[in-house]
């Protein structure tokens, strides 16, 4: 791979890096664009929210920016190659790693002083050139959830909505995986997303038409 190139495939869904923070209340977790100055590498990472610091990150051995939550996955490559990845080639030109004493760090140089006899050159610039491209970044228009059941003001709304796919939701077997995927595809038109796997999303169908039946013993 040639230096900071983003290893993403041009078939990738546009919701294919959201996923569920179980440290923020099943929030989206932070879509992050890593970026390793000593090695050359940049890769999308998905973070939870634990208020920690990537080490490398800490030591200024690499550099992070928060993608927006709904980036398009999709188109994000192009506008990278584009936009972004120019500037942090014309960084790296810039960088050194140097012993601290007790560890090994990073920092930008330009080798030109000031008349105070600091270093002429800072990465802020670029830095909040970067972000202010990525905040610019192509979004996709999808509805994501985490919650089949988040989708309806109440549960019995589902049988309605299956009822136009010909789909019976109280009689059809959930443990069947053509069945299953059949109600997603159902369920997931009209630019809506679940964010979970089959098995997931089955076992929260399940729950859902067993809470149905039991509003309907208890009327």
């Amino acid at each position: 791979m040639s230096k900071f190139e983003l290893n993403i495939a041009d078939d990738i869904e546009s919701t294919a890096w959201i996923e569920s923070d179980p440290f923020n209340n099943n929030q989206t977790a932070n879509i992050i664009l890593h970026v390793d100055w000593e090695t050359e590498e940049a890769e999308i990472r998905t973070e939870y929210n634990t208020n920690g610091m990537d080490y490398r990150t800490f030591m200024h051995l690499a550099s992070e920016w928060r993608l927006p939550d709904d980036v398009d996955a999709r188109t994000f490559k192009n506008y990278y190659n584009d936009k972004i990845r120019p500037i942090i080639l014309r960084m790296v030109e810039k960088f050194e790693v140097y012993w601290d004493g007790s560890n090994h760090r990073g920092r930008f140089v330009s080798g030109v002083k000031d008349v105070d006899g600091y270093d002429i050159y800072s990465p802020f610039e670029d830095e909040l050139e970067i972000s202010g491209l990525i905040l610019d970044a192509w979004r996709h228009d999808y509805h994501v959830f985490f919650d089949v059941g988040e989708l309806f003001q109440a549960y019995e709304d589902i049988i309605d909505d299956l009822k136009y796919d010909n789909i019976d939701f109280m009689t059809v077997d959930l443990d069947d995986d053509a069945t299953i995927q059949k109600i997603r595809n159902a369920l997931e038109e009209e630019e809506i997303v679940y964010v979970m796997s089959d098995v997931q999303f089955a076992n929260e169908l399940k729950a859902i038409r067993e809470e149905i039946i039991e509003e309907r013993e208890d009327e």
